[in-house]
This record gives C-alpha cells, structure tokens and sequence, in this order.
C-alpha cells in the first residue's frame, strides 16, 4: 500500500485573516489586530470593489460620516467592527462565517482581501469569533498600562507627562516605529508641531 500523509490547510497565527461573522460583523484575527494596533488605527473606511469581489479596510484620521469605529478585544487578543450595512451590500450572507485571508499595504495604511477565496479556520477560533469584543474603557486601558492603550492614547499620554518631545523621543521613549509615531502625530486635531517639537493640541 502506498498511504500519502494528508496535509490540512492551516492558516498560521502569523497570517492576518479578516472574518466576515455572523451578526454582521467584520473581526480580524490576532495577527491583523497587531497591525493594527501598532499602526495606532481607531477608525477606518471600508471600500469595496465589485469587478474583483475584493473589499478593503483603510485606516483614516479625518472626521468622516463614512468612518467605521474599530473596537479592540481586552488584551488586543482581536478586533471588530460592526458593518451590517456594508455586508449586506457586498452580498454576504449574515447568517454565515466567511474568513478571508488579508494582505497589509503599509503605504496605504490598508488590508485587501477577497470575498471568492474564503479560508478555512478551526472550529474552536470560529467560536471565539463569533463571540462579542469586550471593549475595555479608556480609563481603564490607561491604568492597565500601555499593553491595553492605542498608540495614540500611549503618545497623548507621555506628551501629557513631558509637556512636549521631538519625534525622536517619542519613538525612544515609547519604543514605537518612527512610521507608527507620524501616523499617529498627523492626527492634527490632536498634536501640533511648534519649532521641531510635538504638542498636544490645546
């Protein structure tokens, strides 16, 4: 007999998966979270693209009715956002689970996936998806420190501290990536630059 060992179609913790979940919900796995979270992204634009059945999710600074908040799980274990509306205008069948690999585009601060190739996950991390993000207040993420704090609650916070930095040391002091702190410090409704150093916005 010539038995051939059966390989399963496993989607490691590393590759970042964006599920489209019951209840009309858009949640990302552990690994597209971290992306996120290090990005310092709250809210987001989600696009769609009808010829290619691709969707995208682009993180956004500006005040927008079309902006989508992202809520962070407790631990930033995952994250979620509710999109009802927006499933059920690409044709998803809420009543269904449909995890989608995603591919991060750093320069457009931006995860694609397509709605065609649908992924195959667990049945215990389809459980844990299907489950409601424990969103933990900010008072609380603040005196939890900084491992529940967005990267932008963690620069306004040690801008609160030092009244003032440089660039350079917000990323010694907090240990971020120098793309991670002016993504972050372009939020102007929050930070200003006076004379090489960052504020916060009175």
């Amino acid at each position: 007999m010539a038995y051939e060992i059966y390989s399963r179609d496993v989607i490691r913790v590393s590759t970042p998966v964006i599920t489209l979940s019951k209840r009309g919900r858009i949640v990302f796995n552990v690994a597209a979270t971290k992306v996120l979270h290090e990005a310092g992204i709250e809210h987001v634009f989600l696009m769609w693209d009808k010829a290619t059945h691709k969707f995208a999710v682009r993180a956004t600074n500006k005040k927008d009715t079309r902006a989508f908040t992202l809520r962070y799980s407790s631990g930033n274990k995952w994250a979620a956002i509710s999109a009802k509306g927006f499933l059920s205008h690409i044709g998803h069948d809420i009543d269904k689970t449909a995890p989608c690999r995603a591919t991060w585009d750093k320069e457009q601060q931006m995860f694609e996936a397509t709605t065609d190739e649908p992924q195959q996950e667990s049945h215990e991390t389809m459980i844990k998806l299907s489950q409601k993000p424990a969103v933990v207040p900010l008072a609380q993420r603040r005196a939890t420190g900084n491992g529940h704090m967005t990267r932008r609650e963690e620069i306004v916070s040690f801008l609160r501290e030092k009244g003032s930095a440089t660039k350079g040391e917000i990323v010694t002091g907090l240990h971020i990536p120098t793309g991670t702190v002016a993504f972050v410090l372009n939020q102007r409704e929050t930070f200003v630059n006076r004379e090489g150093r960052w504020h916060l916005v009175a």
